[in-house]
């Protein structure tokens, strides 16, 4: 997949009605093609924008949807939205980052 579509924002609207421990496992497949695939489309686009309007090299991330459930105080297996995040390439802490999330209207 070449970008955000309507396969992705139904994924994301599916998880957010079925957010289940199984509802991630059996969408995983259409997930990675659907979610993943697209936001790291994306995510590679906005850091390439960037390297060229600030001259430096950018990194970009996609932060997982499954959750890790030992610790939040809700018991909901998926964010039912898509993070990610692109930064200066080297640096620290005090590098500044661009966060750009999706997630379908409520």
């Amino acid at each position: 997949m070449s970008g955000f579509g309507e396969e992705t924002l139904s994924v994301l609207e599916n998880l957010r009605a079925n957010d289940s421990p199984g509802g991630f496992g059996d969408n995983r497949r259409i997930d990675n093609a659907a979610v993943r695939g697209a936001a790291k489309g994306f995510a590679g686009a906005l850091a390439h924008l960037l390297e060229v309007e600030t001259g430096r090299a950018h990194e970009h991330k996609i932060y997982r949807l499954h959750r890790d459930l030992r610790f939040p105080k809700d018991s909901t297996p998926c964010d039912t939205h898509i993070h990610m995040s692109a930064r200066p390439v080297g640096g620290g802490a005090g590098r500044p980052a661009w966060m750009p999330g999706l997630e379908p209207a409520k």
